[in-house]
């Protein structure tokens, strides 16, 4: 099995080598190889992404248009990197770390096992990396599944990129991958860890991190971090009971959703031809029957 690490970077110098740092010293990591794509534009990044020896690495350097919106910008050079990985370097798995992402001790291999485990279940979509759980040494090992998008860290298979994100996703929209791809991921699942696989150290004062550490948002995760020291976890468990306090979207998965949403869809339907029908009876004029007739119709 061929496995590959997709690491995208850009302007970072101080935070690239930190994510380098972390990747090189997580369990497994000299398993894997190494695809950089960095936008021009940072000598100094250059040069430390030049410096690797430690792992197979191949560096890629995008230019986009100067006419390109950032949000366009940042969907191509995603799009570039998976796209090389799976389909230059012919990967069966891919990791993505963005250069302001530190993996944590095992994250490598909670990937890789998690990926093994739902391989074959049509709705599983990829692993996060993230969670904003308090750490508990009792819940090491568990996980969730969760209706929600990508980011901070994350995995895919082969087979997912080839039926379900080649088809939607051309890395030129004028939208950020993760918001573009979103709809998509949320037709099945992803898992995610209760303890995080991943630090977010960010970019200072954007709307996600902060360089303070005291920042409620960035302490949540920082608690709930694994971290990069040695630690054994033999097998990673589902547990249906995981919750996620991350946002109120990142919703937990039940496997009898689709129909719990079809049966509100029909008992809706149902309401609705019901209130017509009452109406009608109260009215006896036959052109206003017809008209509630032609509702109906349409509104189906």
């Amino acid at each position: 099995m061929k496995k590959t690490i997709f690491l995208l970077t850009y302007n970072r110098p101080a935070e690239t080598r930190r994510c380098l740092h972390a990747i090189k010293n997580a369990k497994g990591s000299k398993e894997y190889e190494l695809v950089v794509v960095r936008q021009t534009g940072n000598s100094a990044v250059e040069a430390i992404i030049d410096d690797i020896d430690w792992i197979k690495a191949y560096h890629h350097v995008t230019n986009p248009h100067s006419a390109w919106s950032a949000a366009r910008a940042i969907n191509h050079n995603m799009y570039t990197g998976v796209s090389l990985s799976f389909e230059m370097y012919q990967s069966d798995f891919v990791v993505v770390v963005e250069d302001d992402v530190l993996i944590g001790f095992d994250f490598l291999k909670f990937c890789e096992q998690i990926l093994k485990i739902h391989e074959k279940d049509p709705k599983f979509f990829a692993v996060n990396g993230f969670s904003s759980e308090n750490y508990r040494a009792d819940k090491l090992a568990c996980y969730g599944k969760f209706r929600f998008g990508l980011g901070w860290g994350w995995a895919v298979h082969k087979n997912v990129w080839k039926n379900k994100m080649l088809p939607v996703w051309t890395g030129s929209e004028e939208t950020i991958w993760d918001v573009h791809l979103e709809p998509t991921v949320r037709k099945g699942f992803v898992v995610m860890p209760f303890c995080s696989r991943v630090q977010n150290i960010g970019w200072c004062g954007s709307v996600h991190t902060s360089s303070n550490p005291d920042d409620p948002f960035y302490s949540k995760f920082r608690k709930s971090f694994v971290g990069f020291e040695p630690f054994a976890v033999n097998q990673y468990v589902y547990d249906p009971g995981v919750s996620s306090s991350w946002r109120k979207d990142c919703i937990r998965y039940d496997r009898w959703v689709f129909f719990k949403e079809l049966n509100v869809k029909i008992f809706r339907k149902i309401k609705y031809q019901s209130h017509l029908r009452s109406l009608a009876a109260k009215i006896p004029s036959k052109s206003l029957w017809q008209f509630f007739n032609i509702q109906k119709s349409s509104h189906n």
